[in-house]
């Protein structure tokens, strides 16, 4: 006897000597292979065209065609093995009976349906029985699904060689035992209730498959999918059912892990955004008790990142978010992961002091140190809260009040708990005006360019200008960086802000006599984007400014961001020939190991100690420190800020090399600038 393939390989069984089998490929039209013994069962000639499936129902005979179609269609649904009983009508206008069994086989090319057709016509009901079940085994042993056949009663009658490998249990071994005694003891319920239901309802066919837990033989517990069809006599009493099932259990893991991911934060296992809504639509929609949102966001997280890698920083937020559920535990209270270092804690009937208190323990126990990576890290928490009632009245003004009064922790020096107030938000709406105003002044060209001299202190001759940022108001009123760079790199504008600046500058320097300089400051948003080597490019290509003309100023926090990225850039730039300064040097996070890495053309005293070097020993020390530094590593120096004579005097007798200052120069326009410029060559001439 011929052996059906595996899944997924076609199987043909038209050549079984003296069985009437058939196979069909699906597809847009069928294709038909018969056995010689259907050739002869329907009466044509051997060897003709088989049917295709716009004609293979009209051999069927009238009566039962819509019988055979319904069988087609709820095995091509359930992937199951059907046996029905039909007449056909042969060439010769006999009509017979038949018992045909089939099974729906998936395979590489869209599947195929393979079956046996019995003729019965002239058998005793014993035979027919008897031949049906040895077509049933025929298909249901070459088949990868295990085929289960019940009684009335709910035991098992037959079970095919498939089951070991599904349940670890031979067919002999369940014969005459419940089926019941295999479910899930959490499931045994669930499935007689189905069961009986479809029994009740006299359904042959399920409209769904079932899945339910049972147990292997060696204790493990899996998921199966089955496709129940119920059996009944000739007199329609009910006689038990066959079953069909399939391994489900990988499907359902995987489909739990979807859920779970749609649901939770990948990286800290919290719930996210989602369940966050879900969890504020519950408290709005039931009885309005007091509810209060507490949103927090981590203190010096950016700089973990940029120093140790992204790696200690998931690490660390990995940490945080365990440490935020172990005190939000003690409170009965929720906590979630909107994203980055930003998180939210809700809690239910909640009173002031009580928000107070569960703020100051998030507080205290994610500022605990870190080990992590063998590094200590230590970072703060900001908090900011809001209650319904009174600080909003629907769950996205809680949120957003909440969000606003963390926003006023952040700027009122970080980690501490503000609670919403009113005035809070209206500062907030007035920060939004002003990144509105800044956007609509950037497209309107309301910046310019002011230029403050830097003189050689050896010959008092102008070497180079700084260029100042301004904005001109509508007013007319100038300014300062002060009150927009930093808004200006939050909201991404500092970027073409910059690049504009840079050309701008060029631009105005190449009308300068030679060889002075101009100073162009560059944000560390702008190093770390990169791209700040061709944009220097371009501005040098187009105003034909030399490239030992411009000196770019950068602060030490701009090396504290993506290292190799501003290393990189700062290395290629200076093989440009382009001067590179270190600004406002001793002020942030110093370290020798910077000059190590990079020679630069200049440091730049900050006027903070140049303000106090002739009042102070200590800031007279550190100017003649910096000094001595550059010159011993062949750089200039610069001192900022001079405002007095003093400090003039003191810079010189310091050897400090250049000086910039409002006692010298007071910033200028790219107008009033030339016309110094033009007095100064006069002079030196």
């Amino acid at each position: 006897m011929a052996q059906a393939s595996p899944v997924g390989d076609t199987i043909d069984l038209s050549n079984v000597p003296g069985l009437a089998t058939w196979t069909i490929r699906l597809g847009m039209r069928w294709q038909v292979d018969w056995s010689d013994a259907v050739y002869d069962l329907y009466g044509l000639p051997r060897g003709s065209e088989p049917p295709t499936n716009e004609n293979y129902f009209k051999l069927i005979h009238p009566s039962d065609a819509n019988l055979a179609a319904r069988e087609f269609a709820a095995m091509l649904a359930g992937e199951c093995s059907r046996s029905w009983r039909l007449r056909i009508i042969r060439a010769d206008g006999e009509v017979r009976h038949l018992i045909t069994t089939a099974r729906l086989v998936p395979t590489t090319a869209g599947g195929q349906v393979v079956g046996v057709d019995h003729d019965v016509t002239e058998q005793i009901a014993d035979d027919i029985l008897l031949e049906s079940e040895r077509s049933f085994r025929f298909v249901t042993e070459n088949i990868r699904d295990v085929v289960f056949r019940f009684s009335a009663a709910g035991k098992f009658e037959f079970a095919s060689r498939s089951v070991t490998h599904l349940l670890g249990y031979k067919p002999e071994e369940l014969i005459g035992r419940e089926g019941r005694c295999l479910v899930h003891p959490d499931d045994v319920v669930q499935t007689e209730r189905i069961l009986q239901g479809q029994i009740e309802s006299r359904s042959q066919v399920r409209a769904l498959p079932s899945e339910h837990r049972v147990v292997r033989k060696d204790g493990e517990a899996i998921w199966i999918e089955g496709s129940p069809r119920l059996v009944f006599d000739a007199n329609d009493n009910f006689i038990g059912w066959v079953d069909v099932v399939r391994d489900v259990t990988a499907r359902r893991v995987a489909d739990a892990r979807i859920k779970h991911m749609a649901r939770h934060d990948g990286l800290t296992e919290l719930p996210n955004r989602l369940v966050l809504d879900e969890q504020l639509s519950e408290a709005f929609a039931g009885p309005r008790a007091r509810v209060a949102l507490l949103c927090l966001d981590l203190d010096r997280f950016k700089a973990v990142n940029d120093t140790l890698g992204h790696q200690v920083g998931d690490e660390l937020l990995r940490q945080v978010a365990a440490r935020l559920q172990s005190v939000a535990a003690i409170y009965g209270a929720f906590v979630a992961r909107l994203g980055g270092d930003e998180f939210v804690a809700l809690l239910h009937d909640a009173r002031p002091n009580q928000v107070e208190q569960l703020a100051k323990n998030l507080i205290d126990r994610v500022s605990s140190g870190y080990e992590i990576a063998g590094q200590r890290i230590d970072v703060g928490l900001s908090v900011g809260s809001a209650l319904f009632p009174p600080d909003a009245g629907d769950a996205q003004g809680l949120l957003r009040a909440a969000d606003v009064a963390l926003y006023s922790a952040k700027e009122g020096g970080r980690g501490c708990h503000c609670r919403f107030e009113r005035r809070m938000d209206e500062s907030r709406q007035a920060r939004r005006q002003r990144e509105l105003a800044l956007r609509a002044a950037f497209d309107a060209q309301a910046f310019e360019l002011f230029y403050q001299p830097i003189i050689d202190l050896e010959t008092n001759s102008i070497v180079a200008a700084e260029a100042l940022l301004r904005w001109r108001a509508d007013d007319g009123s100038i300014i300062l960086p002060a009150a927009f760079i930093a808004i200006a790199e939050e909201i991404g504008l500092i970027v073409p802000l910059g690049e504009w600046a840079l050309r701008e500058a060029c631009r105005t320097a190449a009308t300068w006599p030679e060889p002075i300089r101009v100073a162009v400051n560059l944000s560390p948003v702008q190093l770390r984007k990169g791209g700040i080597v061709p944009i220097v490019l371009s501005a040098l290509a187009h105003s034909g400014l030399p490239a030992d003309r411009l000196e770019l100023e950068i602060t030490e926090a701009a090396l504290m961001g993506d290292g190799d990225t501003t290393w990189s850039a700062l290395h290629q730039l200076k093989q440009l020939g382009v001067r590179v300064v270190l600004d406002d040097f001793g002020t942030g996070y110093s370290s020798l190991g910077y000059l190590q890495r990079l020679r630069f053309d200049k440091l730049k005293i900050d006027g903070s100690f140049v303000r106090q070097a002739s009042a102070s020993s200590q800031s007279a020390a550190i100017v003649r420190a910096v000094v001595a530094l550059g010159t011993g590593l062949g750089m200039a120096t610069t001192g900022e800020g001079v405002e007095t004579s003093d400090q003039l005097t003191a810079l010189r007798a310091e050897g400090c090399t250049e000086a910039q200052g409002n006692l010298l120069y007071a910033p200028m326009t790219a107008t009033a600038m030339r016309k110094v410029l033009g007095v100064s060559r006069k002079k030196a001439a």
